[in-house]
């Protein structure tokens, strides 16, 4: 598999123990706290129990929501340029929060989707990821 800097972040996410600078080691831990969300033996006894309305009840765990509030507010912010405009500024490691951002996702109950419904209410991608790609898609 090749670890150049044109590969995708998918090819790299089987890398990624290898992959990195100083801070790996920061990043793999938060990876490892992005855990799934698959329902506890107790949340599936509940969920027979109570039937659909179980569902609706679902939220996310408190560790969760702060993690993802912690690589959504470290991707970046948006900043007042000398004409008037505004830019996006990327954040310090953004790359990487990027991966942890995708983990998350991917790693979202298959059923219940809390991470992309959190990140949908917070509106991540029209405030964070396109402006990042628009301002920064030659970065990396």
């Amino acid at each position: 598999m090749p670890t150049g800097p044109t590969d995708t972040i998918f090819e790299r996410e089987d890398d990624e123990e290898t992959y990195g600078d100083g801070d790996e080691n920061a990043h793999r831990d938060r990876a490892r706290s992005l855990e799934d969300l698959d329902l506890s033996g107790d949340e599936m006894a509940d969920l027979h129990k109570e039937g659909s309305d179980a569902a609706a009840k679902r939220t996310l765990d408190p560790n969760m929501l702060n993690e993802l509030l912690l690589v959504c507010s470290n991707l970046g912010v948006m900043t007042e340029t000398e004409d008037g405009g505004t830019m996006f500024t990327r954040g310090e490691d953004c790359e990487e929060w990027v991966h942890d951002l995708q983990r998350a996702i991917r790693r979202d109950h298959a059923t219940y989707r809390l991470v992309g419904k959190t990140l949908g209410r917070w509106k991540i991608l029209q405030k964070k990821l396109l402006p990042l790609l628009i301002n920064h898609q030659n970065d990396w």
